[in-house]
């Protein structure tokens, strides 16, 4: 399935994306009792997704043309934006030799934007830039969760773009502010279940900037495994639903890296994943 936070004039809803993307079922006017935010419903748990499943079978005068709502990012306020540094294989000078541990940041919550919505270039950098990243949506709450049951923790993906200022990054050791400017975390357009994703480590990643691919590969590619991150990082911090982890960006095209151009306004930024969806995001001025 295909879980969605939409508005069509009611506030925020969660939904079902069905007929290839071209419509949107509210999961609350569906089925009696159904959440009508998304956190609620993957807090539900297993009876949670047998509600969106019956959503998804409602009769189709149900059904509401994709064009007549607006989607939000999937998660609107997640609770925690945990992101995982250098996780690709020849991204960041990894070396022969894998690290044994992720570099791991944080975002701030007040990053997070919809599909529909641009993201603002600062005035306060000149170096601004973006990282197309498959993001773990957290489904049930997990603590010290081994590495073979992790999977079962999750609830889906997502697309997410990690949004960094490199000036401000570079200020100090530690990346926060730098990642966590307003509107620093576009996400969506949905999050995708297991049973559509398929295989999470056989995804392919595109990313161009303007039309012009900057970004193509694998996360076969990937040094830590979805299964890897939820059980490490779970052995620190209890990870609950609607918590969003982004695995890393791959590295750059060789053009593209060595023409290392930062974001300007009016720049068009795609993110696609051949399973999990498309995000294209437009960066304007700050007003």
């Amino acid at each position: 399935m295909r879980l969605v936070t939409f508005e069509a004039g009611r506030g925020a809803r969660v939904g079902v994306l069905l007929d290839g993307g071209s419509t949107v079922v509210d999961i609350a006017a569906s089925v009696s009792g159904a959440p009508s935010t998304m956190i609620g419903l993957l807090a539900a748990g297993e009876a949670g997704l047998e509600m969106a499943q019956a959503a998804a079978s409602a009769p189709t005068r149900m059904r509401m043309p994709r064009a007549d709502v607006t989607l939000l990012a999937p998660i609107p306020r997640p609770g925690k934006i945990v992101c995982v540094g250098y996780n690709y294989q020849g991204h960041g000078g990894d070396g022969p030799v894998a690290p044994e541990f992720p570099e791991i940041f944080v975002k701030t919550s007040n990053v997070v934007v919809g599909p529909e919505d641009v993201t603002v270039l600062p005035a306060v950098s000149t170096q601004v830039d973006y990282e197309g990243e498959m993001a773990i949506v957290i489904g049930a709450t997990a603590q010290n969760v081994s590495r073979v049951d992790a999977r079962g923790y999750i609830a889906g993906y997502t697309v997410f773009n990690d949004v960094s200022a490199r000036d401000i990054q570079k200020r100090g050791t530690q990346w926060v502010l730098g990642k966590s400017f307003d509107t620093f975390g576009p996400m969506g357009p949905a999050i995708v279940t297991h049973d559509e994703v398929g295989e999470p480590h056989a995804q392919t990643v595109t990313v161009a900037c303007n039309g012009e691919t900057t970004v193509r590969a694998s996360t076969a590619d990937m040094i830590f495994t979805v299964e890897f991150l939820v059980s490490y990082l779970s052995s620190v911090m209890t990870l609950e639903p609607g918590d969003i982890i982004a695995t890393g960006t791959p590295g750059k095209l060789p053009e593209a890296g060595a023409q290392n151009r930062f974001l300007a306004p009016g720049d068009v930024v795609t993110v696609t994943f051949d399973r999990i969806g498309t995000l294209s995001t437009t960066f304007v001025a700050e007003p």
